[in-house]
């Protein structure tokens, strides 16, 4: 299973921000992890239920009941392009690509609607009042 800190390494690495024979600082790390804590907290307030936590550190397993394998490459390329920005360093095309491609997945497999409350006034009809052939004056 997968680590926070495999997750943040690889997307520090396809953003270009560390080597890929450099091991990763912990002050990147740190940040990778603040990111990705933030990144799918984010999610949960526009409905997008991934049932998440925040990682308390890096060493933490990054596969929740949620959160499985199949979704890690997905969250791994959306974080890169949260880092990037906050790098400021220039978003290859394909990691943008794969990070929208991320978050149709994400949005399609965990969005959640809230049940639409209608106005009790908006229920009754004025048919409902006055019948269906007559009307107010008469």
């Amino acid at each position: 299973m997968a680590t926070v800190l495999d997750v943040v390494t690889r997307a520090h690495r396809l953003i270009g921000v560390v080597d890929r024979e450099i091991p990763i600082e912990g002050y990147e790390a740190e940040i990778g992890r603040t990111a990705l804590n933030d990144m799918l907290a984010g999610y949960e307030a526009q409905s997008v239920n991934l049932s998440h936590t925040d990682y308390a550190s890096v060493s933490d397993t990054f596969e929740t009941a949620t959160l499985t394998a199949k979704y890690r490459e997905h969250v791994t390329y959306l974080l890169a392009a949260a880092l990037a920005s906050e790098y400021k360093v220039p978003l290859d095309s394909v990691v943008a690509d794969k990070a929208t491609e991320g978050d149709k997945v994400l949005r399609a497999n965990f969005l959640t609607g809230n049940d639409l409350v209608v106005d009790r006034a908006l229920q009754t009809m004025p048919s409902d009042y006055w019948g269906p052939y007559r009307s107010r004056s008469g």
